[in-house]
């Protein structure tokens, strides 16, 4: 098969970390495949996830569209004009505008479209052209729960094909974690962005609430903050933040806490973190979770679709009821008290990661999907055949 994938961007996020792996698939099984960018080159990218691009991507033809970022007519107008000049059996999109534009252009040409769907938002973008993809493929469990109860769309039209990728450096590292034992400080890590200002302000409450029934709560609890390196504005808000009146009030109370940053290396944060705490989820966070979880980490969140799988009812992390200080601060205070629990959460996490996000499943997912292209492919070739036949009549004298 002849296969154009196409993508709105490749800033940092599951769906191009994942990307190398898909397309390695596509390209092993004997398909030609070509990737399409609607977006400029990102101005940033982790080093391990360019270098990543530069050689899972190495026998595949790339190519950015813009040199600036266009509208939706922009994009609609590029995208058919690919397919006018190169044709393929199929296109595949991925991520929101590559989705629209995709499925608009493969639609007006008669080009059969199989669409990603990350994460469960955006659904007024995604009701109205349901129908216009053959298939859908949804990154989890939630995603396809997502599809099926919101967008309307079948059962049979969906694949759940999980691109979460275990970095190997964490995965190994894991097996070697050196856990809290109770007699130091426990680590909480905090990962900042300029997306997740709720989960600083909770955070920042919650740690307020403890100082009171715990008056050396310095010897007891240190901050390691890590900046998602992804993010294009780092404000250290745990040290300067964006609060005034009473949230600022309780951050001076918190000066005697030991505060440390970590910056562009998110693998240290992983390995030298006790506890992640990330009490309000925003769909920026999944990966940074998975991660967590994959270094050999509690993880302390709100309640969200994939988090209540991931976290496996608490046997992997804590899944607080609302994000709310007064509960962070009782699930931290019970972590102080049972250190034991770290330990067996984090691997309890660990090993959930590795059953559920390992290559294997991945690979036979990717068969399955290619199998279901080449039966649509097969199924329309026949129609033209039959279509193109005359019906035979005979006269009986």
């Amino acid at each position: 098969m002849k296969i154009h994938y196409l993508i709105s961007s490749l800033e940092d996020s599951e769906a191009i970390r994942a990307l190398p792996a898909i397309c390695k698939i596509f390209y092993e099984l004997g398909h030609e495949i070509s990737l399409y960018i609607l977006s400029p080159p990102s101005d940033y990218l982790p080093h391990e996830l360019r270098t990543s691009l530069l050689e899972g991507l190495t026998n595949i033809y790339c190519k950015h569209l813009f040199e600036t970022k266009k509208n939706l007519f922009a994009c609609c107008n590029a995208v058919t004009g690919i397919l006018r000049r190169n044709p393929p059996d199929f296109l595949i999109t991925s991520q929101k505008m590559a989705t629209i534009a995709g499925q608009i252009s493969g639609h007006f040409l008669n080009i059969p479209v199989v669409s990603w769907k990350h994460g469960t938002d955006d659904e007024k973008f995604f009701q109205t052209r349901q129908r216009f993809s053959r298939f859908w493929i949804a990154d989890s469990s939630a995603t396809r729960l997502y599809l099926q109860k919101k967008i309307k769309i079948p059962s049979d039209n969906i694949f759940t094909w999980p691109t979460y990728q275990p970095p190997r450096t964490l995965l190994w590292s894991a097996e070697k974690r050196e856990y809290w034992r109770g007699t130091e400080a426990l680590r909480l890590g905090f990962l900042a962005s300029d997306h997740n200002k709720k989960s600083k302000t909770c955070l920042i409450k919650a740690l307020s609430l403890l100082k009171k029934n715990h008056p050396n709560l310095s010897q007891e609890i240190s901050l390691l903050i890590a900046y998602d390196p992804a993010a294009s504005n780092y404000r250290r808000t745990l040290k300067k933040p964006g609060l005034s009146g009473r949230y600022s009030r309780n951050l001076a109370k918190l000066r005697d806490l030991h505060i440390e940053e970590i910056q562009g290396n998110l693998t240290t944060f992983y390995l030298h973190a006790d506890i992640l705490v990330q009490p309000a989820y925003t769909l920026e966070e999944p990966l940074h979770l998975y991660e967590a979880m994959t270094a050999g980490m509690p993880v302390i969140t709100s309640p969200f679709p994939e988090m209540n799988r991931a976290l496996n009812g608490g046997r992997n992390g804590t899944l607080l009821s609302k994000t709310s200080p007064a509960l962070l601060a009782e699930a931290i205070h019970f972590y102080l008290k049972t250190p034991d629990l770290i330990r067996k959460k984090g691997q309890n996490a660990h090993s959930w990661i590795k059953m559920t996000y390992n290559r294997q499943n991945f690979v036979e997912t990717g068969k399955e999907i290619i199998q279901k292209m080449e039966e649509i492919l097969l199924a329309e070739k026949q129609q033209k055949l039959t279509s193109a036949v005359p019906s035979l009549t005979f006269n009986k004298n």
